[in-house]
């Protein structure tokens, strides 16, 4: 696969066959100049024509907080994703689905994760533990495309601290706002 950016304002994906397997639907827009594609300080992957600050197209991606670092890559499947650093969890993708990303493979006490984070499996990177932005936590196995296994909670529609945190003890707890709602009750006292 290949990623280019073209004359005329369109970045598009081709196969090793020369086809089209995706683009930005930009051609035309950029004719009286050279575009480029940037990826921002603030996360957001943007076409520009010359030296314009019009942006013509985006990945609305950003991160008005700039607490994390982005990555581009140009998968072996063919789509071109955004990923977070240092825990590589997926932001964007070409294909419209946001991707699997490559985060750690286990919590340990104190470690937490907050929504948008994952644990990956590594060998295969087909299933992930992930919290949603809702406060929901989901086990998911990406090769058969399906849910296993979800808490079920969710915060309210207000914004939330929203973490999961496996504590000193062995309990591993889902928190909104210091509140808990869920909890896997493998709390051993001989562990603190």
């Amino acid at each position: 696969y290949k990623l280019l950016v073209e004359e005329t304002g369109n970045v598009a994906i081709y196969n090793i066959y020369d086809r089209k397997t995706w683009e930005t639907d930009t051609a035309g827009q950029c004719t009286d100049d050279t575009p480029f594609l940037t990826l921002q300080e603030d996360g957001n992957l943007v076409l520009y024509c010359g030296t314009t600050t019009q942006a013509i197209w985006a990945t609305g991606t950003e991160d008005t907080t700039r607490q994390h670092c982005r990555v581009a890559a140009l998968e072996v499947t063919g789509y071109f994703s955004l990923y977070n650093v240092p825990d590589l969890a997926g932001v964007w993708s070409s294909s419209g689905t946001i991707p699997v990303g490559f985060g750690r493979s286990n919590l340990t006490s104190p470690d937490v994760l907050f929504p948008g984070m994952r644990l990956v499996q590594k060998t295969f990177y087909d299933f992930t533990l992930s919290v949603s932005e809702g406060g929901n936590v989901t086990l998911k196995d990406w090769s058969h495309g399906q849910d296993l296994w979800s808490t079920g909670t969710s915060c309210d529609a207000a914004p939330k601290e929203i973490q999961l945190k496996m504590q000193e003890d062995g309990n591993l707890v889902l928190y909104c706002d210091g509140a808990v709602v869920f909890a896997t009750d493998t709390a051993d006292t001989s562990l603190e």
